[in-house]
């Protein structure tokens, strides 16, 4: 049987370029999208240029601005591990229905069902 490790505690996970990357693509989010929800959530400042930057490894974020954007993205994903192998998916949301998380993901993302 596989272990996969699944973890939104901010103590235990880490945000790599490649993670940021994979959760936005999750999203649906650019990364002026991401930025502004940084912006809204932790009222931090930043920018879509400096997201992109981080991806592409130009960068290194602020610690404070990293733990922020952590902090948005751990809201509506999970991230997971698998051997040497890094993933992530959506947070199951306790709601009811069929898709619930999937749909709520999207209603918190702004984007339609």
């Amino acid at each position: 049987m596989r272990e996969i490790q699944v973890s939104d505690d901010p103590a235990v996970v880490w945000l790599s370029p490649e993670r940021c990357r994979a959760a936005r693509a999750l999203l649906g989010w650019s990364p002026d999208d991401l930025a502004r929800q940084v912006m809204l959530q932790a009222g931090m400042l930043g920018s879509g240029a400096n997201v992109q930057a981080f991806e592409d490894q130009a960068v290194t974020l602020s610690e404070p601005y990293m733990d922020a954007v952590l902090a948005v993205l751990l809201k509506v994903v999970e991230f997971t591990a698998e051997g040497d192998q890094d993933g992530v998916v959506l947070k199951r949301h306790r709601l009811r229905g069929r898709g619930a998380a999937h749909r709520a993901a999207r209603l918190w993302a702004g984007l339609p069902l």
